[in-house]
C-alpha cells in the first residue's frame, strides 16, 4: 500500500486526507530534510509526500526545491497544498510552484479559492492519470456538489483581476516587507516572513488570548492559536495581511501589540494562580502533545 509521508506541522485537511487513505502514515519532523530522505529510504512500497506551500500557522515557505529533488530521487509522488500561496506569493501570485524550475514542481498541487481569491470552492493540479483517479476514488470529491455556475464565475474573475491589476499584489507585498521592518525595529519577537502570515510565539496560552483581548480593544483583530492546534506552551499570535491595509494601519498594530505583550508580562504572574477555560484542556487528554500533529 502506498504511504503518506507528512510534515509534522501540516494542516488539519491534509492529515485528514492521510486518515482517509487508511494506510500507516509517517509523520516527519517539520521541514527536516535529512528526516524525509531516511523515511523514502524506509518506505516499503511506493509513497507519497505531503507538505504545505506556505505553512498555515507561520507563513514559513516551504523548501520546495529541495523536498522535490529527494521526492523525485526516491521514485515517490510529491503533493503539495497551496492554499496560503495562490495569490500570495510567486509571479502573478501563482503560487509556490512558480517558484522553482519546472522540473522542481509538485506532482499534484491543491489550491484554493477561499483564501486570497476571495470565493470558494478548491482544484488539483495534476496529470490525466491522476485527475482520473480523483474523479473516480476520493469520496469528498464524488460524494460533494458541483460548484454553482456563479461560484466559478467568481473565481474566474479573481484570476482575471490578479493577473490584470498587479497593484494588489505590489501592495501586499509592501505590506508584508513593511510589518517585518517594523517589528525588527521595534524588538517584536516575530518570524521573518516572505508571505502575508506572520507568527508571534507566546508560550502560554492564558497571555496569548489577554494579548488578543488587548489587541481586540485597539481595534485590531487577531488570531490568538492555542492547543490543540499548535502544542502545549506554544501559543502564539497569528497576524495575517491583506493588499488593502495601510502602513499607518501596521505600524498602529506593531504599537498595540507592543504595549499589549508588556501588559501580558506584567500580568502572567498572577494568571498563573487562576484556573479558567484558558487553561483547562479543550479536548481530552492525549498521551503526548506529539500525538496532536500525528497524521
Amino acid at each position: 500500500m502506498t504511504s503518506p509521508i507528512s510534515d509534522a506541522q501540516n494542516h488539519a485537511s491534509l492529515i485528514d486526507g492521510c486518515r482517509l487513505s487508511r494506510a500507516t502514515t509517517v509523520v516527519i519532523p517539520h521541514s527536516d530534510m535529512a528526516a524525509l530522505d531516511r523515511a523514502l529510504s524506509d518506505a516499503p512500497d511506493a509513497a507519497i509526500v505531503v507538505s504545505e506551500g506556505v505553512n498555515s500557522m507561520s507563513g514559513e515557505l516551504c523548501p520546495l526545491a529541495e523536498i522535490a529533488q529527494i521526492t523525485h530521487r526516491h521514485g515517490a509522488l510529491l503533493v503539495i497544498d497551496d492554499a496560503h500561496g495562490v495569490g500570495t506569493i510567486g509571479e502573478q501570485g501563482r503560487g509556490i510552484a512558480s517558484m522553482v524550475p519546472a522540473h522542481m514542481r509538485p506532482d499534484v498541487l491543491i489550491g484554493t479559492a477561499s483564501k486570497a481569491l476571495g470565493v470558494e470552492g478548491a482544484f488539483v493540479c495534476c496529470s490525466q492519470l491522476v485527475a482520473r483517479f480523483v474523479r473516480n476514488r476520493a469520496r469528498g470529491y464524488v460524494f460533494s456538489t458541483a460548484a454553482s455556475p456563479m461560484t466559478v464565475a467568481a473565481i474566474g474573475a479573481a484570476i482575471e483581476v490578479l493577473e490584470s491589476e498587479p497593484e494588489h499584489l505590489a501592495s501586499l507585498r509592501a505590506n508584508i516587507t513593511r510589518l517585518g521592518a517594523a517589528a525588527t525595529v521595534s524588538g517584536l519577537p516575530v518570524a521573518p516572513s516572505k508571505s502575508p502570515i506572520f507568527c508571534v510565539r507566546i508560550g502560554q496560552t492564558t497571555r496569548a488570548l489577554q494579548i488578543a483581548a488587548g489587541l481586540a480593544g485597539a481595534g485590531l483583530i487577531v488570531s490568538p492559536i492555542r492547543y490543540p492546534t499548535v502544542p502545549r506552551d506554544a501559543a502564539m499570535i497569528r497576524l495575517c495581511l491583506m493588499a488593502t491595509h495601510s502602513f499607518d494601519q501596521i505600524d498602529e498594530l506593531v504599537l498595540q501589540l507592543r504595549r499589549a505583550m508588556a501588559q501580558g508580562r506584567a500580568t502572567q504572574g498572577d494568571t498563573r494562580l487562576k484556573t479558567n477555560l484558558a487553561d483547562a484542556d479543550p479536548v481530552p487528554t492525549r498521551k503526548k502533545d506529539a500525538d496532536v500533529h500525528t497524521a
